[in-house]
């Protein structure tokens, strides 16, 4: 039975060594676009890792575009590690864009590691909204939490 018990043990062990997750993207021009109509949503996760994981991210030309409507929602979530994870990201070129209605969101994360690292080289990123009233925008770059 102990012997069991430590093959068990020694399996549960070597599982948990190996389920460290790795992310590797190269990405280029990448959009997602609507328009017209309302209460619409985009959502795009790109070379995230969760757990102990590591995730390494070259972005270029990535867009989120809507135009018209009312209550529409974006969300870009890239490179971002969770846990003890280590993250890793070089973009440029990154855009998210709502023209018109109103009550509009937008959420960027990218690089983003929880109790790990974050590496972030990042250039021409935006988050763009044009006309209406009550918008609202939030990006979050290369934060780490523990």
């Amino acid at each position: 039975m102990n012997q069991r018990l430590t093959t068990l043990a020694l399996l549960c062990a070597f599982a948990g060594a190996v389920s460290a997750q790795q992310s590797n993207v190269d990405l280029n021009a990448a959009a997602q676009v609507q328009a017209g109509g309302a209460s619409n949503k985009q959502t795009a996760d790109i070379g995230n890792a969760k757990g102990s994981g590591r995730s390494n991210v070259k972005a270029n030309g990535v867009a989120q575009v809507q135009a018209g409507g009312a209550g529409n929602k974006q969300s870009l979530s890239l490179g971002n590690a969770s846990g003890s994870g280590q993250s890793n990201v070089d973009a440029q070129g990154i855009a998210q864009v709502q023209a018109g209605g109103a009550g509009n969101k937008q959420a960027l994360s990218m690089g983003d590691a929880s109790a790990g690292t974050s590496n972030v080289k990042a250039k021409g990123v935006a988050q763009v909204q044009a006309g209406g009233a009550g918008n609202d925008q939030k990006m979050n770059v290369g934060n780490t939490s523990k």
